[in-house]
């Protein structure tokens, strides 16, 4: 007998929906926290739309361009220490990369800090927003010998992003997991938060356990 995830079956044929809508209307209205919407000409694909991952990719014979989005949820507000361990590693691959630069910013009005260093003749871009309880980056590739052409085809794309939500501090707390395959239940108690797996291709993290 065949037996069926049905949340792993819901969460494919969600990311299918997103995929056509995206592809037939060339833009994206992400539906999770935090919600965006992004949109990009014909000669943009989709190649990537999940929970925690948006991917764009325009091809060329003259070289790929791509944007990569990535979401990372906690169970409560992306705290301070959470940053200073993030701005940490990056220092730490600083010493060991090209042109590096970490530099306070904003992002469409966000606060945000913005890395970027050169590599193999290109130039790496990530901007890192703190949104509530949700850490969204955005990264993407510049050619250093066509710096103009590739910052105004990255811009006319990224132009469009915008936030369709404020920022929450406060995300749903779960009192009760409940785990069918092995049944098992976690309950939360003092501090201590409980966050399900969101990324569907870690088959084998179930939740975590978290103190902020």
């Amino acid at each position: 007998e065949t037996i069926v995830n049905e949340r792993a079956w819901q969460l494919l044929e969600d990311k299918m929906n997103l995929f056509n809508d995206a592809k037939d209307k060339h833009a994206l209205v992400y539906p999770y926290y935090p919600k965006f919407s992004l949109s990009a000409g014909e000669d943009w694909e989709w190649v990537e739309i999940s929970r925690t991952q948006v991917g764009l990719l325009k091809r060329s014979n003259e070289g790929n361009k791509l944007i990569n989005i990535s979401v990372e949820e906690l169970p409560f507000k992306i705290p301070q220490a959470y940053l200073d361990e993030v701005s940490r590693q990056f220092n730490l691959l600083g010493d060991n990369l090209t042109n590096f630069q970490k530099q306070a910013t904003d992002f469409h009005g966000q606060p945000a800090t913005l890395i970027s260093f050169n590599v193999a003749g290109q130039k790496f871009y990530s901007y890192l927003i703190p949104y509530g309880y949700a850490m969204v980056s955005i990264s993407y590739w510049l050619d250093l010998e066509k710096m103009a052409e590739d910052s105004r085809v990255m811009g006319e794309v990224l132009g469009n992003f915008k936030f369709l939500e404020l920022p929450n501090d406060q995300p749903a707390a779960v009192k009760e997991f409940i785990n069918q395959d092995p049944p098992f239940s976690v309950s939360q108690t003092g501090n201590w938060v409980i966050q399900p797996n969101l990324k569907p291709q870690n088959e084998d993290l179930i939740l975590t356990l978290a103190n902020p």
